[in-house]
C-alpha cells in the first residue's frame, strides 16, 4: 500500500499542476484516482516518474511506496 498521505502531501507543495503530472504518468484523473485511494497499484514506471517529479529520494520512495503499515 501506497502512504497517500505523504505522497498527496508532495505533490500539494510541489507547485506542479495536476494535469502536467498525469501527463507525464499516461494516467487519467480517474487511474489516478484509483491508486491514490489504494485500489490500484502504482506501477514501477509510475513510481520513477513520481520520484523524479517530486524530487522524492531512494529512502523517502521506501517509505512511501513499500514500507507504508497503513
Amino acid at each position: 500500500m501506497t502512504d497517500t498521505v505523504q505522497l498527496e502531501y508532495l505533490i500539494k507543495n510541489s507547485k506542479l499542476k495536476m494535469q502536467y503530472i498525469l501527463n507525464e504518468l499516461g494516467l487519467s484523473r480517474s487511474g489516478f484516482w484509483y491508486k491514490l485511494k489504494n485500489k490500484q497499484p502504482f506501477n514501477q514506471f509510475e513510481i520513477d516518474v513520481l520520484c523524479r517529479l517530486l524530487d522524492i529520494d531512494a529512502k523517502k520512495m521506501t517509505e512511501i511506496f513499500f514500507d507504508f503499515k497503513g
